[in-house]
């Protein structure tokens, strides 16, 4: 049973004598004490339900049969509850002639791991926000060491090699939506917009080191403009590098919305070459396909050609008017009028002739904009340019996935436990066939083949009773 506790003796340990008035440390130094006492009556449990479940498999009848006594040996494991050292007995398997452990096997504790998995999913969570593996360390080991301290939490900190290898146990991870396909949705608006990352390694057929670019799309339904702050309708973040963008769009649209009830497809951007590309890629049959060049690099490149506001107005006023004649006839006049500035002009009369029409249906938009610029600062920049880093090409799409299942506000802790039952999968998708629709708990997922253990153990009051039970299976 769980430790009893007396609050009078044990937990006030460090507080002030009796009718003495406390401080600003007291009720920190009472918490901090509870914390000390509680996580060592959990380790304690712990300890005793692995040594009760390695004893009950070693005295059972049926044991010899398939397994002999080969030794008894000591592990040591950090949990996030603080490291537990318990022994439990290595057998020699009958039918293979190798070593096995019933308790390491039973519990999900693989070989060689000195950190279990809770923790390195709670890491892959932290990092997936934080995206600082020192920061993570020191958070991580703060909280192992305890739930509160007054200790300084760069003492426990895990160090960042160990981060880097919990990370690396699982590959990239997609998530596709699951459930019922949505009906009612006739427009889908598709933002892209692209960010160069600092690269450590040489790209292939490259001589020297160079940033990656890095594509990125928002999927969303539309935009919410009944507050004062605007929001995009159930945003979906997709972030890729050398990989088939048109591919994974596809797959989430086919899996969440009815694509025959679907009528438009928009698609905002700056009007890069590969998004134009990946226009003529994206195949839905019978479907209406709209471009549209956002409103931001359309009065950019009008400001860039003007710089002056009153020839900026007009040809503001020319382009809304939908004169498309005169509009370049007034760019031309202006690269004759200042040959310094020529090329510049060129350029961007270019860029809007090859534009024109997309630019034309963005003012005809109502109700949506393309902030993809916000959302690559947000998104992309703020963790993976914000500081001076470079990354390698072969873990990119590692941390991007997390990225981007971190914003699509996916269980990071579980999709991290799925992917390492399924590391021999190049990427670990998760969709349709890998989701048990029936353990759906409000927010809460449970993956068919996550649980290696047969007790699922909900409370410390379980725990408790689970070490009186007599069957070991």
């Amino acid at each position: 049973m769980i430790a009893q506790l007396n609050p009078l003796t044990t937990l006030c340990d460090g507080l002030l004598p009796l009718l003495t008035l406390g401080d600003s440390y007291t009720f920190p130094r009472f918490i901090a004490n509870i914390c000390r006492i509680t996580e060592e009556a959990i380790r304690a449990m712990i300890r005793k339900y692995l040594e009760n479940m390695d004893l009950k498999f070693r005295n059972s009848p049926s044991r010899t049969k398939s397994y002999h006594v080969k030794d008894t040996v000591k592990r040591t494991i950090i949990t996030m509850y603080g490291e537990i050292t318990y022994s439990r007995t290595i057998y020699t398997d009958l039918r293979t002639g190798k070593p096995f452990c019933y308790v390491d096997s039973k519990m999900g504790i693989d070989k060689y791991i000195r950190y279990t998995n809770d923790v390195g999913s709670y890491i892959y969570d932290a990092y997936a926000d934080e995206n600082s593996m020192i920061k993570v360390g020191q958070e991580i080991g703060g909280l192992i060491h305890s739930k509160y301290s007054l200790m300084d939490k760069r003492i426990n900190a895990i160090p960042r090699q160990t981060i880097y290898n919990l990370i690396k146990r699982v590959k990239e991870i997609r998530k596709l939506p699951t459930g019922l396909l949505k009906e009612d949705i006739k427009d889908i608006y598709l933002l892209f917009d692209e960010k160069y990352i600092p690269c450590q390694d040489k790209l292939k057929n490259e001589e020297t080191r160079k940033d990656m670019m890095v594509k990125s799309c928002l999927i969303v339904e539309g935009l919410d403009v009944s507050n004062k702050r605007h929001k995009y309708i159930n945003p979906y973040y997709l972030t890729l590098h050398n990989k088939d963008m048109a591919k994974e769009i596809e797959d989430f649209l086919n899996n969440k919305y009815n694509m025959d009830k679907v009528e438009r497809i928009h698609f905002l951007s700056d009007g890069g070459s590969w998004i134009k590309g990946l226009y003529k890629d994206l195949f839905f049959p019978r479907k209406k396909k709209i471009k549209y060049l956002d409103k931001f690099h359309v009065f950019k490149s009008l400001w860039k050609i003007a710089n002056d506001e009153q020839i900026y107005s007009s040809l503001i006023s020319l382009l809304f008017r939908n004169k498309k004649e005169d509009l370049f006839k007034v760019i031309d006049g202006l690269a004759n009028i200042y040959p310094d500035r020529k090329e510049i002009i060129e350029t961007e009369r270019k860029y809007l002739f090859n534009n024109y029409s997309a630019s034309m249906n963005i003012l005809k938009l109502k109700n949506m904009n393309c902030s993809m610029e916000q959302v690559i600062s947000h998104h992309i920049a703020s963790e993976f340019t914000s500081i001076a880093k470079a990354y390698c090409s072969k873990n990119i799409n590692r941390y991007l996935s997390m990225r981007d299942n971190f914003r699509n506000k996916e269980n990071l802790k579980e999709l991290y436990l799925y992917a390492l039952d399924h590391n021999d999968e190049d990427i670990v998708t998760i969709n349709k066939p890998h989701v048990d629709q029936s353990s759906f708990n409000g927010n809460k997922i449970h993956f068919q083949t996550y649980a290696k253990t047969t007790n699922r153990i909900e409370s410390l009051d379980d725990l408790s009773r689970t070490l009186g039970q007599e069957d070991y299976n």
